[in-house]
């Protein structure tokens, strides 16, 4: 590796076309700046990072050493440090640009948890059915789902400041941008070809894959761009972009898979990768540069080696999961840059 890609200090500015979108201007500090998201278990305590929105808001979720799962949900700013809302929800699978955080509540009753919305302090239920909120866009629209039967996936539907809204059979959402555009995956009644989707109205759209049989969206932005992982021939997984006007783009990989969880609206991609020790890599991925561990924008001797990244602001402030000191712990590492 050039020694001068790990001069503190160094911005490097690069301008490229994004992947089936416009030119569009990344800067990314390198070294960027790491930040420890703490734990609600004590110092010796486990955490993850899972959403981050352009205020620097942190959703994740903590445990305490040596166990599994991550059962209580935090929400951090670099102002106020963490705030336990495990009273309020107790999984959560998305933030929006309000703050308004969405998931599951188990209540009173094991294995049957409700969909909720998290609007500053007060928890909303989301319709009268067991399951669970999947994402939240800026305008507050919700798409939920119920819990999964033996077969296959239960129904979805969309939940608009109280008027709910059923998605068409076999239709399982994992997320929404503000034109009320809905990915994710269209089921049959064994999950032997779980197609990815983008459903627009009324239109149900198959994502491709590389030669193989499955895609999984994990994100779709403002405009329409979508990212998640697919299927190749040789039945190994690679991240996947997919441009607003459905060509797809294969993200490559470090080592064997790969697989996209986000992306920003300057084209930034976050992501896991393999290595080849059979450990795994967070990666960052835009066109000017392809896909890099996120490790190389890491200070020297700092100590992380950064597994998973799991969402990426427009400022590229990145979370996911590292380990440090032999512990796994939520981080939040800073590429905006001066």
């Amino acid at each position: 590796m050039n020694a001068l890609w790990w001069l503190a200090g160094l911005v490097v500015v690069l301008l490229a076309a994004g992947c089936g979108g416009s030119p569009a201007s990344v800067t990314f500090a390198q070294p960027g700046v790491i930040t420890d998201l703490g734990s609600l278990d004590g110092v010796d305590g486990q955490s993850v990072g899972r959403f981050v929105n352009n205020s620097g808001e942190v959703i994740g979720s903590s445990a305490p050493p040596l166990t599994s799962p991550y059962t209580r949900p935090f929400r951090w700013t670099l102002e106020g440090g963490l705030e336990d809302i495990s009273d309020a929800i107790t999984f959560p699978y998305g933030l929006s640009e309000t703050g308004d955080v969405v998931g599951e509540h188990e209540g009173l009753v094991p294995y049957e948890p409700f969909p909720v919305l998290l609007r500053g302090r007060e928890p909303i239920r989301l319709g009268d059915r067991f399951g669970f909120a999947r994402a939240v866009n800026d305008l507050g629209q919700v798409v939920c789902c119920e819990p999964i039967p033996a077969k296959s996936r239960g129904r979805c539907w969309t939940w608009d400041d109280g008027t709910i809204e059923m998605l068409p059979d076999s239709v399982h959402a994992t997320a929404i941008n503000n034109r009320g555009e809905i990915v994710g995956v269209l089921e049959d009644d064994w999950r032997t070809d779980d197609r990815g989707i983008r459903l627009e109205g009324d239109a149900i759209r198959r994502i491709p894959t590389f030669g193989g049989n499955q895609s999984y969206p994990a994100d779709i932005d403002e405009e329409g761009r979508v990212v998640g992982g697919a299927d190749r021939a040789d039945e190994t997984v690679h991240a996947f972009h997919q441009g607003a006007d459905g060509s797809m783009h294969d993200l490559g990989t470090l080592y064997a898979y790969s697989e996209a969880r986000a992306l920003n609206e300057r084209g930034v991609v976050v992501g896991t990768t393999d290595r080849a020790d059979g450990g795994y890599h967070a990666f960052v991925f835009h066109a000017s540069i392809g896909m890099r561990a996120l490790d190389d924008f890491l200070p020297p001797d700092s100590g992380w080696q950064l597994v998973e990244a799991n969402d990426v602001n427009d400022s590229n402030q990145i979370v996911g999961l590292g380990v440090r000191g032999g512990s796994w712990r939520g981080f939040m590492l800073d590429l905006s840059g001066p």
